[in-house]
């Protein structure tokens, strides 16, 4: 959910039709981001209380890159 809300943030502010690049920005800030500076980020995004609790209980128990490994992201790719 953190990628692909990450993905189309970054898409949209682009302004371009092209998704790769979007989506490896996602990737890479994601992978680079602490716990903190994702729980900063993506709080405010939360269209309600229960995914609001569900964000911040997953990344209260977090290490400081949590996504930094591969195994969360790698497989999403952009087709077409």
């Amino acid at each position: 959910m953190l990628l692909l809300l990450r993905f189309y943030q970054q898409w949209l502010e682009s302004g371009t039709t092209d998704i790769a690049p979007a989506l490896n920005a996602a990737q890479n800030w994601l992978r680079q981001a602490t716990a903190q500076e994702i729980r900063d980020w993506a709080l405010p995004l939360m269209p309600n209380e229960d995914c609001y609790d569900t964000v911040k209980d997953a990344l209260a128990l977090a290490d400081d890159k949590p996504y930094q490994s591969p195994f969360h992201w790698a497989a999403f790719c952009a087709v077409g």
